[in-house]
């Protein structure tokens, strides 16, 4: 028998608005990287088609949580809250975005010279990630996040703007910033980011000197236009994280199909709190059942189908054998999706959201491993 046609089929096309029936809610403007490989700010509310800077490849919808970047002045490094060393730096370079004189330039005049910058924080885990290009020389370019405690050569850099990063520091009062290992050398310098978390989020531009905050991307199908069977059901998805790591004990959820709370639900994470990939199935506040497939999560693309029936639950990911549960009540009164995050504003995807299919019926395995293909 064929796999039916979905009584849903969302799915993320190139630089086109989606269907009036998702609501897409996120305050203020965020960034993406759009096919020329550049940083690109969208409009509040809107959807952030992603593209890889490398390759030019879509991605998908980029879903993320909300993060706040402490870098100030983080495209000018000529400003007064820069420390600089035997480091002279110029605000002369067209940036990561494109734009003429939006970035920085800084040259060594020395060995070993540092430009950093100092925050006043409580203590907590801090990414540290920068754009950078080479202009001239070959010397060791390094970053730090404790103030030079400790400093870890990034590269090699090449002539075209890359996004670098160091690991994830818990310091208290982050000091960040560069360090050039030859007299002479001259990188430029964008973006600069400075954020909590154990992983680096899209470039948030700070203007002045206050830290500014990407509020979170909040993908929803509410319950006013959807209709789903409540006796049986099928999800399928296809998505791609964008890091491995995750928040403390967060996971980093696809899609959760609810009933508008937690007691009847079904989500399905690349990435959980047990660091493999699965789906929990929740029916009257109780978790009935708990789906995992031992696979660690990984940056490549995943696709993946959770198959919900009385006493018959199935997870299959990239066409691998299922994951069953034989003894589990259904969830009745399932009638919202949220994409890329979990209910209560939790689990974000952090990721790209490529496609979504519901099925108003329970696929049998061999169409569930024909599916995830």
């Amino acid at each position: 028998m064929p796999i039916p046609t979905p009584a849903l089929n969302l799915v993320a096309i190139p630089d086109v608005a989606p269907p009036p029936a998702v609501t897409i809610a996120r305050a203020g403007t965020a960034t993406r990287t759009n096919i020329r490989g550049l940083v690109e700010a969208v409009t509040a509310n809107a959807v952030r088609h992603d593209y890889d800077p490398t390759t030019g490849d879509y991605l998908g919808w980029l879903i993320e949580e909300s993060r706040t970047n402490t870098a100030l002045f983080n495209r000018d490094l000529t400003n007064a809250v820069w420390t600089a060393s035997n480091v002279t730096p110029l605000k002369n370079q067209v940036g990561a975005d494109g734009v003429s004189n939006s970035a920085s330039q800084i040259t060594a005049g020395a060995n070993n010279g540092t430009i950093l910058q100092a925050v006043t924080l409580a203590s907590s885990q801090r990414f540290f990630s920068a754009y950078l290009r080479r202009i001239t020389g070959s010397g060791n370019v390094q970053m730090t996040t404790d103030g030079g405690t400790t400093w870890t050569t990034v590269g090699p850099l090449t002539t075209a703007w890359a996004r670098y990063s160091i690991p994830a520091q818990t310091v208290t009062n982050p000091q960040f910033g560069f360090r050039l290992a030859t007299s002479g050398d001259v990188i430029a310098v964008d973006y600069v980011q400075n954020e909590a978390g154990a992983f680096a989020t899209s470039a948030i531009e700070v203007p002045a000197g206050t830290a500014v905050t990407r509020n979170a991307d909040v993908v929803n199908i509410p319950a006013a236009v959807l209709v789903l069977n409540q006796s049986e059901l099928t999800v399928y998805c296809d998505a791609r994280l964008g890091s491995t790591a995750i928040n403390a004990s967060t996971g980093k959820a696809v899609f959760d199909v609810s009933d508008g709370s937690t007691n009847n639900r079904v989500v399905y994470r690349l990435s959980g709190s047990s660091g493999v990939e699965g789906s929990v199935v929740r029916s009257g506040a109780t978790t009935v059942a708990t789906l995992l497939t031992a696979v660690a999560p990984t940056t490549s693309r995943k696709k993946a189908a959770v198959a919900l029936k009385f006493n018959d639950m199935a997870l299959v990911s990239d066409a691998a054998a299922a994951v069953t549960d034989t003894d589990a009540a259904y969830p009745i009164g399932m009638n919202q999706i949220l994409i890329g995050s979990s209910f209560g504003g939790t689990e974000y995807l952090n990721g790209w959201f490529r496609h979504l299919a519901v099925f108003q019926r329970r696929l049998a395995n061999a169409d569930l491993q024909a599916l995830t293909l």
